[in-house]
């Protein structure tokens, strides 16, 4: 017994090793970062980082990380986006296709060859990244046919068919995986048709494409305000505002739109909608979690829980008393500051660029607002700009005061913050809570909110 226990010992490791390793080329991006996501994260626009990487000088990166069962991750660097599907204890070998430059083509001769199919056709992530790299160059190459959707509908169903032949899709998750890519230029051809809610939202909805699902919620985002302004609709603002009554709504959905046949579509229009809901004057916010909350108990759909509890989570972490983010950064005296660094102080943070206009008018004011009311309120600004020297450039000899600093452009620390535009201004408490993650620039009134400060 003693040494079967020991045997055991020994060899479990191995057996319940769920490490995977992807490793990969991308040789036109040698020493720049290069972010790893897992899908599950990047529903709702939820961008929680899951490694980086630096690729090395010979072009070469590599991600260890754990996988519990079949998923997929997004790998993106730049302008370039490789989506992979992962397996526990696998090891993939991946090449990341560079972005093609846009190129000016005639509406009379457009390019006839897409993309290249020489490589094997066998593996399945092979076939997502020419899909998608595929798609992508028509995209580029046919950029002024956008303009006049009546000359690009006639180009999309040879394309799909010719990447559905070259790349001998046979399965229906690969074939679904072209069409769901491809939904976003039948609605620019044909958008007055419907066609994407016919073609593809009509059965099950697919959650493993994430072009297509950024393109869903785009194309829903606006469904949920649009059905309740319907005289059929008129039920859908008591559901939400006074009722909060899930099953009431998503029913209400369905019968405002008798085109939405789908209850995953409905509930997907609901959360969407939910999202812009929550920030309109004079709803009721409380009820919007609460319906949320509630979306666990009434769906069945697991993406679509997913998608809830993200949600809640998005809007509630930049709610007034919730603790703000981590930071690190280093001022260009090297030193090193973090939220520790301003506990007992308000800090008022501004991400911004120098050659933003409103940051060049408001910069004056700040100094003055300093002076006065410094012992309460810390004012650190945090740019942007994509290059060091247009930092630089915009102190009088290039001297860079101590609440100055430069992260070109971090991609973790943004989705941390939440930043979505520049400049963007917030507001910290002393005990390093949210205070106001939408602050007021000096122009706005700032100074009678720090006036107000205790």
């Amino acid at each position: 017994m003693r040494v079967l226990i020991l045997v055991f010992v020994l060899i479990s490791p191995k057996i319940f090793c769920l490490e995977t390793k992807i490793k990969g080329t991308y040789p036109k991006n040698p020493s720049k970062k290069i972010y790893l996501y897992r899908y599950n994260d990047l529903l709702n626009q939820k961008l929680q980082l899951a490694k980086e990487q630096i690729i090395n000088e010979n072009g070469e990166f590599e991600f260890l990380f754990d996988v519990k069962q079949t998923e997929q991750v997004v790998l993106i660097s730049d302008n370039s986006k490789t989506t992979v599907i992962v397996e526990p204890s696998q090891t993939i070998q991946i090449e990341i296709f560079p972005p093609k430059e846009n190129k000016q083509i005639s509406f009379l001769n457009p390019p006839k060859t897409y993309c290249d199919f020489s490589a094997d056709t066998s593996n399945i992530n092979y076939k997502i990244q020419k899909i998608e790299a595929c798609i992508d160059t028509f995209t580029e190459n046919h950029f002024e046919l956008f303009l006049k959707p009546i000359l690009l509908a006639p180009l999309l169903p040879s394309l799909e068919v010719s990447i559905e032949s070259k790349l001998r899709l046979r399965t229906d998750k690969e074939k679904n995986y072209l069409w769901y890519t491809m939904a976003k230029l039948y609605d620019a051809a044909q958008p007055k048709k419907r066609v994407i809610r016919d073609k593809y939202f009509m059965s099950s909805i697919d959650f493993s494409n994430h072009d297509y699902f950024n393109f869903f919620r785009y194309h829903f985002s606006n469904a949920l305000q649009n059905i309740s302004t319907l005289p059929t609709g008129e039920e859908i603002e008591s559901d939400i505002n006074k009722k909060h009554d899930w099953e009431g709504l998503v029913k209400h959905i369905k019968q405002a739109d008798l085109s939405i046949r789908n209850d995953t579509l409905a509930q997907l229009i609901v959360l969407f909608g939910l999202r812009s809901w929550y920030n309109q004057r004079g709803n009721n916010q409380k009820n919007v979690e609460y319906l949320l909350r509630s979306t666990e108990l009434y769906s069945k759909s697991k993406n679509v829980v997913t998608i809830a509890k993200n949600l809640l989570f998005e809007l509630l972490q930049f709610q007034n008393g919730m603790p703000a983010p981590n930071f690190m950064f280093l001022t260009e005296s090297k030193t090193e500051i973090t939220k520790e660094t301003y506990k007992g102080q308000y800090l008022y943070i501004s991400f911004y660029s120098s050659d933003s206009p409103e940051f060049i008018q408001e910069y004056p004011l700040y100094d003055k607002l300093k002076i006065l009311y410094g012992k309460k309120v810390s004012f650190l600004f945090v740019s942007l700009d994509e290059k060091k020297e247009t930092f630089l450039e915009f102190f009088t000899d290039k001297k860079v005061p101590e609440n100055f600093v430069f992260i070109h452009r971090d991609r973790k620390l943004l989705e941390n913050f939440g930043v979505k535009s520049i400049p963007q201004n917030m507001l910290i408490d002393p005990e390093g809570d949210w205070k106001n993650y939408s602050a007021l620039s000096p122009s706005q009134g700032l100074e009678n909110v720090v006036k107000q400060l205790k």
